[in-house]
């Protein structure tokens, strides 16, 4: 009797705090709330508005940044971003410090607010000291960099002559080796701490000799990188190295059917050799991905040499041009079924509708209808215009007209 009475005792408990708890998240389920006027969390903002801005409806400060969701809403502040702008300050604090927390750098001085605060300028103010000079364009510490220079490019301490201490000053320093210093690569345009800035396998240093554009990956827009240039032994400030009318990319140096570009870029083979691998084959004739279609035709194609199956849909680039698919678009009819799947079901994977009924293969397929039979339940009346296209409904009886014929309508009287 005692176990029974402690039992139920529990099963009230457990009830009542059951409710208490779906009443607190969710109490428009239990009582007649308008969510356009109810404000659960008080932050400011309606049920309705939270849910529109994907805030937290029982927290008043979704994002923790210390300011209500409504309030931010009211300053134009994010409130699911407790740093608005990005600049690492939370919007309450930039708030406290007067800056704009919709603005990375409040006074345009080129300096980010949170990096002013850390040398000890005004984010507020574009000239701290009011001498007529920038912020940015300031040099506190006499290095021969601005301070906006330091601090976004080169990432050094722009309080600091020599940030590292290894007695050189910062603008004389060279941090990323390309036997460029950190003040001529600024002056440049180059990267201060990326060797080789427009990652065409040659630094920045080297490129200087050659004539070459270091923030430029092919300096003569010939379709080879500078880089590429070199170890082919073309002039890479000269599109047209051996002025034969063509262009450095367009060439077949070695006479195998694929030019220059197309064996650097695509075939991965040497293209001052016809044969790269020795094996009596010209590079042009060979087949590495074993598909079917040697090197040179796809290219032409526009397949990748070295996969067999393009477009990943199952289907062999040689096998998809030999029956009219498309080797470059997993689904060549765009009926929402890939190529592959299309011949392992039998449809056409050039036809969106195989037969014919108006309806495509990929709608056939999810509405549970046969995409290879106009009429799939074989009543008479093809799909499109069946009003229960899977259930055999000859006469198209609707009683109630609601267009669902009544042999598949659960309630074809009313």
């Amino acid at each position: 009797m005692k176990n029974r009475v402690f039992a139920q005792g529990l099963t009230v408990l457990l009830t009542i705090v059951a409710m208490f708890v779906l009443t607190q998240y969710t109490p428009d389920l239990f009582f007649d709330i308008d969510l356009h006027k109810y404000d659960g969390d008080k932050d400011g903002l309606t049920e309705w508005e939270e849910i529109e801005l994907g805030t937290d409806r029982k927290n008043p400060d979704t994002d923790g940044d210390g300011i209500n969701d409504g309030d931010e809403v009211e300053g134009g502040t994010d409130p699911n971003k407790a740093d608005s702008d990005g600049d690492g300050l939370s919007d309450k604090e930039e708030r406290e410090k007067g800056t704009d927390p919709n603005k990375s750098d409040t006074d345009g001085d080129g300096i980010a607010d949170k990096e002013e605060k850390k040398i000890g300028t005004d984010p507020t103010k574009s000239d701290t000291d009011g001498d007529g000079v920038n912020d940015g364009d300031e040099d506190n510490d006499g290095d021969g960099l601005s301070n906006a220079d330091e601090m976004n490019k080169v990432g050094t301490d722009p309080n600091k002559t020599d940030s590292d201490g290894d007695g050189t000053s910062d603008k004389d320093d060279d941090d990323d080796g390309d036997s460029i210093t950190n003040g001529d690569e600024v002056a440049l345009g180059t990267s201060p701490n990326k060797a080789d800035t427009d990652g065409d396998g040659i630094n920045d240093g080297d490129e200087a000799p050659l004539g070459t554009n270091p923030t430029d990956p092919d300096s003569d827009h010939d379709g080879l990188d500078d880089g590429q240039e070199k170890k082919l032994g073309t002039d890479p400030t000269n599109e047209d190295t051996d002025g034969d009318g063509i262009k450095d990319d367009d060439e077949d140096t070695d006479g195998d059917g694929l030019t220059d570009g197309e064996e650097i870029k695509e075939t991965h083979t040497d293209p001052k050799k016809a044969d790269t691998d020795g094996d009596g084959v010209p590079d042009g004739d060979e087949d590495p991905d074993g598909d079917g279609l040697p090197n040179d035709d796809e290219v032409k194609e526009g397949t990748h040499p070295l996969d067999e199956d393009s477009d990943n849909d199952g289907i062999w680039d040689k096998d998809e041009l030999d029956a009219g698919t498309d080797p470059l678009d997993p689904d060549t009819d765009g009926d929402g079924i890939n190529d592959g799947d299309e011949w392992g079901k039998g449809t056409d994977p050039r036809r969106s509708d195989t037969d014919g009924d108006g309806i495509k293969d990929g709608d056939e397929l999810k509405q549970g209808l046969h995409p290879l039979d106009p009429d799939s339940d074989g009543d008479g009346v093809g799909d499109r215009e069946d009003n229960c296209p899977k259930i055999p409904n000859p006469k198209q009886e609707d009683a109630d007209g609601d267009g669902k014929g009544d042999a598949c309508d659960d309630t074809p009287g009313n």
